[in-house]
């Protein structure tokens, strides 16, 4: 795949910092891996004026020689889903419907399928992780009392 040019880079970055402020459960259309990909390349999620996108475009292939490549088909493909959707007049919100799952479905009694995507983050909400493993801990104590 040949190098994508500072001008391509910089409107597929537009493209994914709108979909990331605006319509985030597009991203569950991609697997997280890739989600983590386009993070790591296009950096839709943070706020770089130019001199620091440019320096950042010049130097990411040379740290990690893989991911132009593997971020370009992560892009390409949320790129084509979105299109697909917006053909059939979707509304951002029901682009998830229209392409394979990359994450278990489930069925409720009255016969309804609900999905179950996850969005990357870029970062490792820390706070957030400890708020969780605390209720996991608190909610094994509440049983390990009931039971004993």
């Amino acid at each position: 795949m040949p190098r994508l040019s500072f001008n391509h880079f910089t409107t597929r970055r537009r493209f994914l910092q709108e979909v990331w402020q605006h319509h985030q459960v597009l991203y569950t259309l991609i697997p997280p891996a890739q989600q983590r990909s386009l993070h790591a390349y296009y950096r839709p999620s943070e706020h770089l004026d130019h001199y620091q996108l440019r320096t950042h475009w010049q130097t990411i292939a040379h740290h990690a020689p893989g991911l132009p490549s593997r971020a370009s088909k992560a892009y390409l493909r949320l790129r084509r889903a979105d299109s697909e959707a917006r053909a059939r007049g979707d509304e951002p919100a029901a682009h998830i419907a229209i392409t394979r799952p990359v994450s278990r479905r489930r069925h409720t009694k009255r016969g309804r399928t609900i999905r179950i995507g996850a969005v990357a983050r870029p970062q490792v909400h820390v706070d957030k992780l400890v708020q969780g493993l605390t209720l996991l801990v608190k909610d094994e104590q509440q049983r390990e009392r009931e039971v004993g």
